[in-house]
């Protein structure tokens, strides 16, 4: 454990600094660090002024190996830059830090802080906590410790977040979740009441990404609606104990309720229809795979239905791909199996063309490009897009619902 003290060149009056039921009576809050917390090495980031200020001091009483970080006072972008630079210089990989800012200078705390935000995801390291001691010129006998770690968290969530709301992945969403319930449980004795209803939340919230992650529609579909009952649920303690994902809550409804149905299978029109919605999420966020693997599925789920065929039974779905894969590429000896149903739809023409392009693009993403069809990756991109377009089509001429 690292502690990083921030060192201005102005001191405080003696007092004694209560921290949970230890105290250490001092005027220099940093040493007194030592007294409340297990730490390995300290850190003092301090301008050459506040070093000099401070040097004599921490020589004579640090109880701990120590350092000093150089930095610049920080009033340009090149002496910001300085500033990370040498904070990056003194963590490891997973390092594990305390932040004191009781003596910290102008902006170095924020500034030290948005630094952290990043090497805590280049890193790996984990900001255990964030002291300030507090003094009351009017009450100087005794102050109290404030642990700010809290708000922290808000890196935590903003990360999970941004990750949630780009790409659809909430896993990370899902294991601050669980964090945030199980650390109320463990200190139970602490709170009157207690939050019931995130872990559950947070599974749904995991099986969605899963089952999209995977291309799984008809799992996403149910997933999703479990997510959508477990967000009324939940409500209540996220509006007392996960107070940031409170602002994700009108987003999460408004891109899941689109996708939610209870059961599928029930009714495939509408299982369809839902499926593209679910196609324009995956191209939204740019997840070309799963949806040209959805793409090609869904042409064989609606020619099953169309020809009247259980649609999750693998041998309809073969029956199916035969037949259009047998009209697309004719085969004299072989009469496919439901020729004259598929050739009595008025669309036809435009399953066959599109098929044969999905076909093609679908053998180069399976084989990931390994063969004499290799397209780059941008190509490849650009024509999944380019599909969309023309399958909406087709829903629409088999009276699929455009979502």
């Amino acid at each position: 454990m690292k502690v990083i003290s921030f060192l201005g060149t102005g001191g405080k009056s003696e007092t004694n600094y209560i921290y949970g039921e230890k105290s250490c009576k001092t005027d220099f809050f940093p040493l007194a660090v030592h007294q409340f917390v297990n730490c390995t090495k300290h850190i003092f980031v301090a301008t050459q002024k506040s070093r000099t200020f401070w040097e004599e001091r921490i020589k004579c009483e640090s109880k701990v190996p120590y350092l000093f970080a150089d930095i610049p006072n920080g009033t340009t972008d090149d002496e910001l830059w300085q500033i990370f630079a040498a904070l990056t210089e003194v963590l490891e990989p997973n390092d594990k830090v305390i932040f004191d800012i009781t003596h910290s200078f102008r902006t170095l705390p924020f500034l030290a802080l948005l630094a952290m935000a990043f090497l805590r995801v280049s890193k790996n390291v984990s900001i255990e906590k964030v002291l300030y001691g507090t003094y009351d010129p009017e009450n100087p006998t005794n102050s109290d410790v404030l642990d700010l770690s809290p708000f922290v968290r808000l890196m935590e969530w903003t990360t999970a977040a941004d990750q949630f709301v780009k790409s659809g992945d909430g896993r990370e969403l899902a294991a601050i979740l669980r964090r945030t319930q199980n650390s109320f449980h463990l200190d139970c004795e602490a709170h009157a009441q207690l939050p019931r209803k995130l872990t559950s939340l947070a599974n749904d919230l995991e099986s969605v990404s899963l089952a999209m992650d995977l291309a799984r529609p008809l799992e996403t579909l149910t997933a999703s609606e479990r997510l959508e009952k477990s967000l009324t649920a939940a409500a209540a303690d996220i509006k007392d104990y996960a107070i940031p994902f409170e602002q994700l809550l009108d987003f999460t409804r408004e891109k899941y309720q689109p996708i939610s149905l209870k059961k599928p299978e029930a009714d495939w029109p509408l299982t369809l229809s839902k499926q593209l919605a679910i196609l324009r999420l995956y191209l939204e966020r740019g997840q070309i795979l799963p949806a040209a693997t959805l793409m090609r599925e869904w042409i064989v789920s609606a020619l099953c239905w169309q020809f009247g065929l259980p649609v999750q039974i693998s041998e309809n779905r073969e029956k199916a791909e035969a037949t259009i894969n047998a009209l697309t590429t004719p085969n004299p000896s072989w009469e496919p199996p439901c020729k004259e149903e598929f050739l009595e739809l008025d669309c036809a023409p435009q399953i066959q063309n599109l098929w044969s392009q999905l076909r093609e693009v679908r053998n180069t993403l399976a084989h990931c490009g390994m063969d004499q069809r290799n397209q780059g990756a941008r190509g490849i991109r650009d024509k999944v897009n380019s599909f969309e377009a023309p399958l909406r089509g087709i829903a629409q001429s088999l009276g699929v619902v455009l979502p």
